[in-house]
């Protein structure tokens, strides 16, 4: 009889306007914060637009580095540089040679945005692990 019980009671319905709602309401909660932290990094970070190359690797990754001439991938992904291996890093180099030359302010700018994209990533990472804002 207790599993009877249990069949025939029914689940509360909330009208679809209402869940709509609900789920609006929780996407501007964690927006908000996320909005916040990306103004501070967008403003902590801004003043770096305006630096050119610094000595103490630019160098030998980008200005003396023959490999961003060419986009050849069989060099970029079978070279060391700096006894690193990181051939992501040297295709994005080569690709932002290609448009800003050697102008440090193309550079900077593409950075700048990539590290505001992490920012997002990660909020989210941390939203998704913990679901809570508060941590993300």
């Amino acid at each position: 009889m207790a599993i009877e019980k249990k069949k025939n009671r029914k689940q509360p319905h909330v009208p679809k306007i209402q869940a709509d709602k609900l789920a609006d309401s929780g996407n501007r909660n964690f927006r908000i914060p996320l909005l916040f932290i990306l103004l501070i990094s967008f403003i902590a970070y801004l003043p770096v637009l305006q630096n050119g190359f610094v000595n103490l690797d630019d160098d030998k990754y980008i200005l003396l580095n023959p490999m961003l001439a060419t986009i050849n991938l069989s060099d970029i992904f079978s070279s060391y540089v700096q006894g690193n291996y990181h051939p992501l890093t040297m295709l994005v180099y080569a690709i932002e040679y290609h448009f800003f030359g050697l102008n440090a302010g193309g550079y900077h700018t593409i950075n700048f945005l990539l590290h505001l994209f992490n920012v997002v990533l990660v909020f989210y990472v941390i939203l998704y692990l913990s679901n809570r804002k508060e941590v993300a």
